[in-house]
């Protein structure tokens, strides 16, 4: 009498279809959630609105914000013009595509906000853009 081996007959099977579904769905709630955490922190102002806004395409690696006071912010971090323009040096001999984004209250002086991107331009940052509102 012949006695058959369950074990040897009866091949495990791996389902990985699932498993992939699975996966692709977690890959795509991700992709979707960190879309809404990325928000930029800066200094709340009143920025001006303008109708024909665009967004810049090149990467900002530092906020800066003139608020109607006359103080200036780096980030977070308040300091004077001219520690300001140190460190923005220092940072722009560190990266090749370094960029800026201004905020500037809406109700500051014209010529003050000038006046700093001048400034900007003879410490030799060029790569700069003013943040606004899009009405």
């Amino acid at each position: 009498m012949k006695f058959s081996n369950k074990r040897l007959t009866k091949q495990p099977s791996l389902v990985i279809i699932p498993m992939i579904d699975i996966m692709f769905f977690l890959l795509v709630f991700f992709m979707l959630s960190t879309m809404y955490m990325v928000t930029l922190h800066t200094i709340p102002v009143q920025l001006p609105t303008v109708q024909n806004a665009t967004v810049a395409n090149k990467t900002v690696i530092l906020n800066v914000t003139l608020q109607r006071d006359g103080s200036v912010w780096l980030n977070q971090e308040k300091m004077t013009q001219e520690a300001l323009f140190q460190t923005l040096q220092q940072k722009m001999s560190h990266h090749i595509n370094f960029s800026l984004l201004i905020s500037a209250d809406k109700n500051i002086n014209y010529g003050q906000v000038v006046k700093f991107m001048d400034t900007l331009h003879s410490v030799g940052i060029n790569n700069f853009a003013l943040s606004v509102e899009k009405t």
